[in-house]
């Protein structure tokens, strides 16, 4: 799930680009800013801390800085306001982006998979991810920097993490050309997020140290404080308001995926990337990390199984518009990895059981179709044993009963459910160490895409 709306199952990508999509904005060394920000007072900017900042973290990243780096730190208030008007400005172009959005494969299949509701405005969902919950960004492309910042004319130690963790982006750029590294893995959201973990893991790590070295530990206990009091009382305000006669409308609801995405790559990948730096007690072994990149979201869940050199059972399904006929059509495949089951999972059983019904996946594919209009997705999956397989489908099965809670049960075996609700059906199939899941439209679709997989 990389910030791309073609990006596979992860479409993340569209909810957490920090500028809604559009062309990228150019740099203006002259006014050290991204003219892709809003252009409204900028915080002040103490270019001597900014220039120890980067000599400080580059000594313990242990990777020598490359060119200069723009930056430009504006207020949250400043660039809300700016991301707002860009992406809601015009009422009519909103509406077509959303219609845009919800026809796309990656949507239709986060529907299919009940990780986000038909009704889900995908542009208020954007909006609100790019505005509340994004404290910086690197672009590579540009080799510059913005920073958000929630006080005015306030660069504290907050601010001072960030932009040492998003200059560790610049001198991963400079050393190891981050689109030439997320490159290759094309044709594998898996394998992308898997890399995009490392590089914010590494990112998070040099930049914690850095805080350790520079701020004191003691001084970020102080100011993690008092950050939480300022938290409180705007969110109590917020409330407030919210409830207020003629206020603006409620904030929207987060769909729970993205919030195990983002706990994926920034806590699961620090530590892996921290388990790495152990390997060798330097640097050293973050750069080895990054000569063999993780293959898969499973190497990054289970550092364990990187280490061992586990890789990835590749697994496919037979084209099935060529075996089905009468007018299906592929609209996208992709590998469906471990962090794709668990985001699945976790819609409909407790975090526990998901995380370890996920555990011993071996490979998976998933595949995208559409007949007359109508979307249905293939899963299938292979694991390490027999066992992994059958707890994944008894936890996958009790979470399908509870997504269709009024469905008709057409089979509940030890090797086969299949449920018939208002608008979809579904087949989940066992066999030794396989899985196929189907989610279609209707009942003859789910069972005729089941039988064209070979199951």
């Amino acid at each position: 799930m990389v910030r791309s709306l073609v990006a596979g199952l992860a479409l993340a990508a569209l909810l957490l680009s920090p500028v809604g999509g559009g062309a990228p904005p150019t740099v203006s060394a002259q006014e050290r800013a991204l003219p892709g920000v809003p252009a409204g007072p900028e915080v002040g900017i103490d270019l001597d801390l900014l220039r120890q900042i980067q000599e400080q973290t580059a000594a313990i990243r242990g990777l020598a800085p490359g060119t200069e780096v723009p930056v430009r730190v504006v207020s949250r208030q400043d660039y809300g306001r700016f991301v707002r008007e860009r992406i809601e400005g015009d009422e009519a172009e909103t509406a077509l982006l959303n219609e845009a959005v919800r026809a796309s494969s990656t949507w239709r299949l986060l529907v299919l998979l009940g990780l986000v509701m038909q009704e889900v405005n995908p542009i208020e969902v954007s909006t609100e991810v790019a505005v509340e919950r994004v404290a910086g960004f690197y672009v590579p492309t540009l080799n510059a920097m913005v920073l958000i910042t929630d006080r005015a004319n306030a660069f504290g130690p907050q601010e001072q993490i960030t932009y040492a963790h998003e200059y560790v982006h610049a001198l991963q750029d400079h050393h190891y050309d981050l689109d030439i590294l997320g490159g290759a893995a094309a044709g594998n959201s898996d394998a992308r997020q898997a890399v995009r973990a490392l590089v914010e893991g590494d990112a998070e790590l040099a930049s914690y140290l850095w805080a350790g070295q520079a701020i004191g530990a003691e001084a970020l206990r102080e100011y993690a404080a008092q950050e939480r009091r300022e938290r409180e009382e705007a969110q109590a305000a917020q409330a407030e308001q919210g409830a207020a006669p003629g206020s603006a409308r409620a904030r929207p609801e987060i769909p729970r995926f993205i919030a195990t995405q983002r706990a994926f790559t920034y806590r699961d990948g620090l530590r892996f990337a921290s388990i790495g730096y152990a390997q060798t007690n330097d640097y050293s072994g973050v750069d080895q990390l990054f000569a063999e990149p993780p293959q898969s979201t499973e190497h990054v869940l289970h550092p364990e199984k990187y280490w061992a050199r586990e890789q990835p059972v590749p697994v496919s399904l037979p084209d099935l518009p060529a075996v089905l006929g009468n007018g299906w059509t592929q609209l996208q495949t992709d590998v469906l990895g471990e962090l794709d089951i668990l985001q699945v999972l976790q819609e409909h059983t407790n975090t526990r059981a998901a995380v370890q019904a996920a555990a011993g996946w071996g490979g998976g594919q998933w595949v995208l179709l559409e007949y007359a209009g109508q979307a249905a997705a293939v899963l299938r999956l292979t694991w390490d044993t027999e066992l992994d397989a059958r707890e994944f489908y008894d936890v996958y099965a009790h979470g399908l009963q509870a997504r269709f809670p009024d469905a008709q049960v057409e089979a509940a075996t030890s090797q086969r459910q299949a449920l018939t609700a208002t608008n979809l059906s579904t087949e989940l199939r066992i066999h030794g160490q396989d899985i196929l899941a189907v989610i279609a439209f209707n009942r003859a679709s789910a069972e005729a895409l089941a039988a064209g997989s070979g199951f």
